[in-house]
């Protein structure tokens, strides 16, 4: 079905661009031309007429070449998307699984106290390590160790 869909599109598109072509074509032919009277004293513009239906064809090709490009980028992401998915379910089945396989009861709460990122919750300050403390003169007087 989608096949089939994808090759009208594509045939479509192909005609389109034809009479485009086309008229790319006769619109170049008629430019040299001099506009001339008809005997009703009305003016005959072969070039404004070939120009006018460019105005109305082009449009069209724009539009469907539009479409085409929109169609595929559509479909890209609709496939990321289910890629994404499948890899989402793959990941939380091996979360469960190591969580139930588990010993520990706190398991995920300590995974959520390292890990605060993965579970969307804001970072917690983590407390200063003991080599992060400095030593003052004050505290090399009263007998503090590093």
């Amino acid at each position: 079905m989608e096949k089939a869909a994808m090759y009208i599109r594509a045939v479509l598109t192909g005609i389109l661009f034809l009479i485009t072509t086309y008229w790319l074509l006769e619109v170049a032919g008629q430019i040299s031309t001099v506009p001339r009277w008809d005997a009703q004293g009305h003016v005959l513009d072969t070039y404004q007429r070939a120009k006018d239906v460019l105005l109305v064809v082009l449009p069209l090709l724009t539009t469907t070449l539009g479409y085409w490009f929109g169609a595929a980028g559509r479909e890209n992401a609709e496939a990321k998307a289910v890629q994404a998915m499948s890899e989402a379910r793959r990941t939380q089945q091996k979360l469960e699984g190591v969580l139930g396989s588990s010993r520990e009861e706190d398991l995920l709460s300590k995974a959520q106290a390292l890990y605060p990122d993965a579970f969307g919750l804001p970072r917690q300050p983590s407390p200063p390590l003991r080599s992060d403390v400095r030593r003052t003169p004050e505290g090399a007087a009263a007998g503090a160790s590093p």
